[in-house]
């Protein structure tokens, strides 16, 4: 549960969904490459979300941190999302249109399965409309993001 005052200017509801890092079916090694399409929408009667990730993987390097074997892996995606609903407080609805790209590398432990760190950089555009009873108003919309995320001992 986020605090109210988020409410009106963000949705973080989904920004655990991709906390996991994914795999793919054969075990890593050196230079493997893989890629992973996925699809989230949520939908209710009023309001839309949907957000499509194409990503590229590739094991990059060997590593060792605080003496457990890893292994680097590079990742790239192509982000698309699309959001519907209405402005809270406010006699209107508002769409929003994104697209960008997401980078960075994660550090995985394959002989123990866990997930040592990740770091992303990603980058968004798109328009924001809004539309009510007085009229349509847009606007061009660009974000800028870090994500850091490191195991505990």
């Amino acid at each position: 549960t986020f605090p109210a005052s988020f409410e009106g200017v963000t949705d973080l509801s989904h920004q655990f969904d991709d906390f996991f890092v994914r795999l793919p079916a054969d075990p890593l090694r050196l230079g493997l490459a893989w890629s992973d399409t996925s699809t989230r929408t949520d939908s209710t009667a009023e309001k839309f979300m949907r957000w499509h990730a194409v990503a590229v993987y590739r094991v990059e390097r060997d590593t060792v941190v605080d003496g457990v074997p890893a292994l680097i892996v590079s990742m790239r995606q192509q982000l698309q999302s699309r959001t519907e609903g209405p402005v809270p407080g406010q006699p209107m609805r508002a769409h929003s249109t994104l697209t960008g790209t997401d980078e960075g590398y994660f550090v995985f432990a394959p002989k123990v399965g866990r997930l040592l760190a990740r770091r992303r950089e990603g980058r968004l555009s798109g328009d924001l409309t809004m539309r009510g009873g007085a009229g349509e108003m847009a606007m061009k919309q660009n974000y800028t993001y870090t994500n850091t995320l490191d195991a505990i001992r």
